[in-house]
C-alpha cells in the first residue's frame, strides 16, 4: 500500500497513518525498519528493556536523520518491574542527541502472563504501575511523556484482568467535566431519519 504523492513525489504508506515496528524486528539494518525509512508517514519503534542508547542512536539515524519534529515516536514496553531502571539512560541519551522524539508508553506487552486456563493476559494493577513508572521517569528527568499505547477490544477479552472494585470513575471538577458523547435519541426535523447514531455522535463531539 505504498503510494507516491503526485504533488511532492514522496512515498507514503496509505494503509495507515502512523506505522510502527516491533521490539523483535527493530534492527536498524533490518527489513522492517527499511520500509519505515522509505516512507514519509509518522513512524514508531517499540523499545524494550534490552535496548541500548547505541540502538536508539542508530534507529534515529535511520528513521529521522534530519530530526524532523513529529516524525519518530519511541514506544517503551519495559515491564512494570524494569521501567524505572531501564528507561532513564535511554531518555538521557536521546535528550543529549538533541533530535526530537515522542515518548509513548506501551504498558501491555512487557507485562504479559499466562493464566491458569492458558490465556495470555495482564494484571490491571501491573499495567497501571508501568504507566506510573513511565511518568515518574519523565518527571524526574524533566522530559515530556507523550502518551500511552494500550489495547482495548470491543468485546469481553482475557487480554487484561482486574477486580471491578478497583475501577473508579475520576472525580472531574465541575468546571472541567467532559461533555457527554452519547448520541441523542430525540428526533429532529433537521436530521434525516436514516442517519446513523454514529454520525450524530461525531457531530456532538467536534
Amino acid at each position: 500500500m505504498i503510494r507516491e504523492d503526485s504533488r511532492s513525489g514522496r512515498l507514503y504508506d496509505t494503509s495507515a497513518h502512523m506505522l510502527w515496528v516491533g521490539e523483535r524486528t527493530r534492527e536498524a539494518d533490518g527489513a522492517h525498519v527499511a520500509i519505515l525509512a522509505g516512507v514519509h508517514n509518522p513512524v514508531g519503534v517499540k523499545v524494550g528493556p534490552t535496548t541500548s542508547p547505541d540502538d536508539l542512536s542508530r534507529l534515529m539515524d535511520r528513521l529521522n536523520p534530519e530530526g524532523l519534529p513529529g516524525r519518530l515516536s519511541l514506544i517503551t514496553r519495559m515491564g512494570a518491574d524494569r521501567i524505572r531502571e531501564a528507561l532513564p539512560p535511554l531518555v538521557e541519551a536521546v535528550r543529549a542527541d538533541g533530535r526530537p522524539v515522542t515518548w509513548i508508553a506501551d504498558p501491555m506487552h512487557g507485562n504479559t502472563i499466562t493464566s491458569d486456563n492458558g490465556y495470555k493476559t495482564r494484571r490491571f494493577e501491573t499495567i497501571l504501575d508501568e504507566i506510573r513508572g513511565f511518568f515518574e521517569v519523565h518527571r524526574t528527568l524533566g522530559t515530556a511523556p507523550g502518551g500511552i499505547h494500550v489495547e482495548s477490544p470491543a468485546t469481553t477479552s482475557p487480554r487484561s484482568s482486574a477486580a471491578a472494585s478497583t475501577l473508579t470513575r475520576p472525580a472531574w471538577p465541575s468546571t472541567t467535566r467532559p461533555s457527554s458523547t452519547r448520541a441523542s435519541t430525540t428526533s429532529s426535523p433537521s436530521r434525516s431519519p436514516s442517519r446513523s447514531p454514529r454520525c450524530s455522535r461525531a457531530e456532538n463531539t467536534r
